[in-house]
């Protein structure tokens, strides 16, 4: 990837460049995602194969080793001579986030994104992807965990937040501009002034002089020109009316900085089998539990002693791996995406629900057979609370965007967890889960968010504590 920013470098696949705003702050962006780990260092991957079909789990995130990150700051303090490295600050680059694809292909031939997903919207940006495969792409999976290279890649789509400058400086001796226009003080307006400037620039009188950044646009550019013309026909009318003072006019010097808004498209991707270089995935390659069908399909007409399972909610983004049912010998066991299932051989008894998660382990839960011979899972029965976030109200309102940061708070045994949340376009009812072990939040949340109105104003909003999963998003809150 080919990114230039002013005095920036690329060090142990980490490109770096100094923050403009803050002595000794440098900004970092690795250049290639990387497995979510394990404490035992472990890429956090799994294929699960079912014979004609499997599936994967996949945690990712966009980040660099910190072994990296220590040699990167005694690189710095080398070449800026500093005796302790300490000293220096470091912060991921500020990017945002598009999608985080898993891309699939047959030797490199032919790139196919098979599962999008969204990140956590923070560094270090995880995602999670929980992909179906057939048999032939369940092998192109296996090879890359194998160490195979050119079947299976992870890709971030983001864009980088940074702004492009221009100055403009108009400069020399202005006397001669002066003689011209002091007969005419009581008269001029400010136009008359700014024509007689161009007509000294013209003549080389004057300099007018533009420094720009290479991303400048035209129109910033033209904005700092037609503005110091402006800034410098100003100073010189309230100099001829007596209202301003200009120490040396012969050394006559008006400067206008600007800045604009600036993006860099960025498309990161890392070769799965680079995880894998020695081909050891053993443990992460597994056959599917005994009871699970070999395809998630959806309930067929069955026996009396059979019960269909499914969840009773849309799973995207919870964090599920595996839901098992089980009544003694008869076990099931729900797989994604599609998390739907059919358990035979059933008695009058209750039902083991175990659901293990894509982190921080499993839940179980005994429920009792419906009278309705069908069982519909909900959150509550597998561990998590829904959290939604409804900001319908801003969209009516005609706001541009929001961004909310949520942190959940667990007081029993669910599991700590923060995600940050972007309203816009056609999105904005979001729902998060979290691991709350529980029939309810079973803690708190905190949650602080900011909105951009229709008129490009951004209104944030204080930390805001609540107990309830539901959260409403509205323009008449209190702002900071």
């Amino acid at each position: 990837m080919n990114i230039e920013i002013p005095n920036g470098f690329e060090f142990q696949r980490v490109y770096c460049y100094p923050n403009p705003d803050q002595p000794l702050s440098y900004y970092y962006l690795p250049l290639q995602p990387q497995p979510q780990r394990s404490t035992d260092g472990t890429p956090m991957i799994n294929l699960i194969s079912m014979g004609t079909s499997g599936y994967l789990q996949l945690s990712v995130s966009w980040e660099a080793p910190s072994e990296t990150l220590d040699a990167l700051r005694q690189e710095i303090a080398q070449r800026e001579s500093l005796d302790n490295p300490a000293v220096l600050r470091f912060a991921f680059a500020p990017v945002t986030v598009q999608q985080v694809s898993l891309l699939l292909s047959n030797e490199g031939e032919r790139w196919e994104a098979i599962v999008t997903s969204r990140s956590s919207g923070f560094p270090p940006y995880a995602a999670l992807f929980n992909a179906h495969f057939n048999a032939e792409q369940q092998t192109q999976v296996a090879a890359a965990l194998n160490g195979r290279k050119n079947c299976l890649q992870v890709e971030y789509h983001a864009f980088l937040n940074g702004v492009a400058e221009a100055s403009a400086d108009i400069t020399g001796n202005a006397a001669n501009v002066i003689a011209q226009l002091k007969d005419r003080r009581g008269t001029l307006n400010q136009d008359e002034v700014q024509e007689v400037l161009k007509r000294s620039i013209d003549e080389g009188e004057l300099q007018l002089t533009v420094i720009t950044s290479e991303d400048a646009s035209p129109q910033l550019i033209e904005q700092v020109s037609t503005h110091v013309l402006a800034q410098g026909a100003d100073l010189l009318l309230r100099f001829l009316q007596g209202e301003e003072r200009i120490p040396d006019i012969t050394h006559f010097r008006v400067t206008v900085s600007k800045t604009e808004p600036r993006q860099i498209d960025l498309v990161l991707k890392n070769d799965v089998a680079n995880w894998f270089p020695n081909g050891s995935s053993f443990n992460q390659i597994q056959p599917a539990p005994s009871g699970t069908s070999p395809l998630p399909s959806s309930p067929l007409s069955s026996p009396s002693s059979s019960l269909p399972v499914q969840l009773n909610f849309s799973p995207t983004e919870a964090p599920l791996a595996l839901i098992t049912v089980q009544q003694g010998t008869a076990k099931t066991t729900l797989i994604p995406p599609d998390f739907s299932t059919t358990l035979s051989n059933l008695r009058e008894e209750p039902l083991e629900v175990e659901t293990s998660y894509t982190f921080w382990g499993t839940f179980s839960k005994n429920i009792s057979i419906p009278a309705s011979g069908k069982l519909s899972l909900s959150p509550a029965d597998l561990g998590l609370t829904q959290v939604t976030v409804d900001a319908t109200a801003l969209e009516a309102a005609g706001a541009k965007k929001a961004r909310i940061r949520l942190h959940y708070h667990p007081d029993g045994n669910g599991v700590e967890d923060e995600t940050t949340i972007y309203l816009r376009d056609r999105l904005w009812k979001v729902n998060w889960f979290v691991i709350s072990r529980g029939d309810d939040l079973q803690g708190f949340l905190q949650y602080e968010w900011q909105v951009t109105l229709e008129n490009g104003d951004l209104v944030k909003h204080e930390m805001t504590e609540t107990t309830s999963p539901h959260i409403v998003l509205t323009a008449e809150e209190q702002a900071e």
